[in-house]
């Protein structure tokens, strides 16, 4: 016996010694062991829905300003951080608090509960249980009905947006007045050959049967005629472009009417007919200006400046060109002075492409637009449940039109200044276009952010398109300039001042950062700092990234946006090779084509 007495184990001696008093967040944690778990439970979620009640009451209102972008900001971030902040003060709260522990702080034992507590009798179990799932109940009631509150509230639709600003003016004016009723009947007449790699090619310096080419031009005599008649026209007035299913048919034609009179302007100069030339080319200038100053939307515009942009071309290779009369180097100069601000046709563009929009979601309210429908629309038939109605959560008519207004607004304001003042808006990410699908069919107006990712145009290059062809009408300008100082002086300007008033009546800007354009008569070159907005000294580095760029684009991927002053430094500056005699165009000068095949 007294063996195995002296056997006795550690924990049994152990048991016998008493205990240390325990923490008082330790004796929380035995107490939920033992079945108080439901209690930390209840009273955490009652304090969670309380805390998520006052947020939702504080929040809703901000989302009827649709101005104030950093309030919905900040309530979706508060809506984001509800839940882990109540979890943690109900947590704290109810591990300090006396109800839960203030009773017994006893101690329990590994071994059968000798000195457990006394359960409470059962009667008044009962009424903490009843009284604790009433106040459960109330508050679960009380949050749901401040979240259908807050759901109804964001649902409600703003007043209708004023636009004013972004009316477009039409002018009804006679049939005999309009400019669109000889480019459309030229372009009815228009003659194209069954070989219809002909005039791209021979664009392209690439050697084609004079007898085709000769028979081409020949057969569109009318056409251009009608082209002619018609750039004696102020406006160029086209249908009203209200939907985006209507077609304008009459612009992949016109892009062909560009081709057929850069065309003409190239033979006439290299046959040494100058005054031909300039004519045709002058019509040219005319035509593209008239397209993209009245423009119906921004497609429009580009085919503009695509025709214009082949004009351009066209008219420095007659300033370049070495029997070049100065009669015509003037005459050609006036014309180019008279062409429109780029910015008049831009700001249309965008205000068509306003009223289209807001008219597309006008018809989808008056249509009653279902989740089918936008399925089709998006393309995603697993986006939305199919055959219900849109709610008002999700689609607000009138908040979406503003948001649309809102962003052709900035794009408008962007118009008339440098590229390097731009403020390039990335409506992307501000309207959080890129979160998870489910967050942003849980805010308000999902439907009218989705709209925005499939009606709105990417206005970026647009706008820099435009800076880029503002610089080509300056370089032009000063090119012409320049050739008629030389002739009639027998040397290059030491500046470009001396053009002026003679031969310029003001110094052309740099639309790239708003200064006066760069010359250097010692290089012979003139050139625009280029879209990185910096005075290289006129390098034609390409710029990191841009190796790869089209040979069309690299004058605008380089360093600077280099032009030469006389035709063979050009031509040897895009380091392509020497054309033949009767080619009319670099590769470079055949841009316009390449950007109307990707538009159209």
């Amino acid at each position: 016996m007294v063996e195995i007495a002296s056997q006795k184990p550690d924990d049994a001696i152990t048991s016998q010694m008493p205990h240390p008093q325990k923490s008082h967040t330790f004796g929380h944690c035995q107490k939920i062991v033992k079945g108080q778990w439901w209690r930390v439970f209840g009273y955490s979620l009652v304090l969670g829905l309380l805390g998520m009640v006052a947020i939702l009451l504080v929040v809703s209102p901000f989302f009827f300003m649709p101005e104030m972008r950093i309030l919905e900001i900040l309530s979706d971030t508060l809506c984001d951080i509800t839940g882990a902040l109540f979890l943690c003060m109900g947590v704290v709260f109810f591990l300090n608090n006396d109800y839960l522990t203030g009773t017994n702080e006893q101690t329990l034992a590994e071994d059968p509960p000798q000195a457990a507590e006394t359960p409470a009798p059962e009667a008044h179990s009962s009424k903490k249980t009843e009284r604790s799932l009433w106040m459960l109940s109330i508050v679960v009631v009380l949050g749901l009905a401040a979240t259908l509150t807050a759901v109804l509230r964001t649902g409600r639709d703003i007043p209708a947006p004023d636009v004013s600003d972004l009316v477009v003016e039409r002018h009804d004016i006679p049939a005999a007045d309009n400019a669109y009723t000889y480019f459309l009947s030229a372009t009815n007449d228009l003659y194209w050959p069954t070989n219809s790699t002909l005039v791209a090619d021979y664009l392209d310096g690439e050697t084609v049967d004079p007898e085709a080419l000769a028979t081409f031009l020949s057969n569109n005599e009318n056409a251009m005629a009608l082209v002619r008649r018609g750039t004696e026209c102020q406006r160029c007035i086209t249908p009203e472009f209200t939907d985006f299913d209507m077609t304008s048919p009459y612009l992949g034609p016109w892009i062909n009417m560009s081709r057929l009179l850069a065309a003409k302007t190239a033979h006439d100069r290299l046959a040494g007919s100058y005054t031909s030339a300039t004519d045709t080319c002058i019509t040219h200038l005319k035509f593209a200006d008239l397209i993209q100053g009245d423009a119906e939307g921004i497609i429009h515009y580009l085919v503009g400046i695509a025709a214009l942009d082949l004009s351009l071309a066209q008219a420095r290779e007659l300033a370049q060109a070495p029997g070049m009369p100065l009669p015509e180097l003037k005459k050609l100069s006036d014309t180019l002075a008279s062409l429109r601000p780029l910015t008049i046709g831009f700001i249309r563009a965008a205000k068509v492409e306003y009223k289209v929009t807001a008219n597309t979601i006008d018809n989808f309210g008056k249509e009653g637009l279902s989740m089918d429908d936008l399925a089709g629309i998006s393309g995603d038939e697993s986006l939305l449940p199919q055959g219900k109605p849109i709610p008002g959560f999700l689609f607000q008519p009138n908040r979406t039109k503003l948001t649309f207004a809102n962003l052709y607004r900035q794009m408008i304001s962007n118009a008339p200044l440098s590229y390097a003042e731009m403020t390039l808006y990335d409506a992307e990410q501000a309207l959080r276009l890129d979160e998870n699908r489910w967050r942003a069919f849980a805010r308000p107006n999902a439907i009218g952010r989705l709209l925005y990712a499939l009606l709105m145009p990417a206005f970026e290059k647009p706008l820099e398109r435009k800076c880029r062809m503002e610089c080509n009408i300056a370089a032009t300008r000063l090119l012409v300039g320049i050739h008629s100082y030389r002739i009639s002086t027998g040397q290059l300007p030491e500046n470009f001042e001396a053009l002026v008033p003679d031969f310029l009546d003001t110094i052309p800007t740099d639309p790239y950062d708003g200064q006066p354009f760069r010359y250097n008569p010692e290089k012979c070159i003139l050139y625009s700092v280029g879209k990185d907005g910096k005075d290289s000294g006129g390098s034609t580095v390409l710029l990191a990234g841009e190796e790869t760029a089209p040979i069309h684009q690299k004058r605008w991927n380089m360093e600077d946006a280099v032009f030469k002053i006389d035709q063979e430094a050009e031509q040897e500056s895009e380091n392509t090779p020497r054309q033949p005699p009767h080619s009319p165009l670099s590769p470079n000068q055949n841009q316009a084509l390449k950007i109307s095949t990707q538009l159209l």
